[in-house]
């Protein structure tokens, strides 16, 4: 029973993550589509701003142009998956008040599956958002960048409010809890173990944050 249990945990993980990479890939057609669109509609409110001859209705489009151009998407780097969650979880930081840094310019996600990215990033980002809501001030850094060409290294910093033990790369099992949920933790290692990289979790009770920083060697 132990190990159909096990089983049926894991097969509910794949078909969830595989479930979110599908989102994510409607998500990035939608945005494409999006891009073409608001593309061609800022060019005719261009046109229509030459021929107008109302002073209002030349502000009112260029205020429409400014608001468009402040809220699209960002592409925080080349890859459009890891794009795509990113910019999910910022506009949820946006909405919650957290103060979201990001620095993936030169990170390269391209030896990992679209399902693992999906897996890898957005585990960490919903378990960062989610504990940082709950602070004050709260606040996530996520960077990732190659080093020596060879190597992945990313880092995800994040407040929290309650303590965190953690021993051996594991988090005591606590309702207080709220640095990262246990199934959450399983999909990132499963991920981690499959590309053969490294993860090291920190708690520093002095700020009150809690630190994942995960390293692969990057299949070329």
């Amino acid at each position: 029973m132990k190990t159909q249990r096990h089983n049926m945990e894991l097969e509910y993980e794949r078909q969830k993550e595989k479930s979110t990479a599908e989102y994510y890939d409607l998500l990035n057609e939608q945005n494409e589509n999006s891009k073409i669109v608001m593309h061609d509609i800022k060019r005719h409110l261009n046109a229509i701003k030459s021929i107008a001859k109302d002073k209002s209705v030349t502000e009112y489009i260029d205020d429409f142009i400014e608001d468009f151009s402040i809220n699209k998407s960002v592409d925080y780097c080349n890859n459009p998956m890891v794009n795509s969650i990113v910019n999910r979880y910022k506009s949820f930081c946006d909405k919650f008040g957290v103060k979201m840094n990001i620095d993936i310019r030169s990170a390269d996600f391209g030896f990992m599956s679209e399902p693992d990215i999906t897996a890898l990033l957005d585990n960490l980002l919903e378990n960062a958002v989610e504990a940082a809501q709950n602070t004050e001030n709260g606040f996530i850094d996520f960077s990732a960048f190659v080093r020596k060409n060879k190597y992945l290294s990313m880092q995800l910093k994040n407040s929290v409010k309650n303590i965190v033990a953690v021993k051996n790369n594991r988090i005591a099992s606590s309702k207080k809890s709220d640095a990262i949920h246990g199934t959450g933790l399983k999909s990132i290692k499963r991920v981690v173990k499959k590309y053969d990289g490294e993860i090291n979790m920190k708690f520093n009770e002095d700020d009150m944050t809690f630190t994942s920083n995960i390293v692969f060697e990057i299949r070329r």
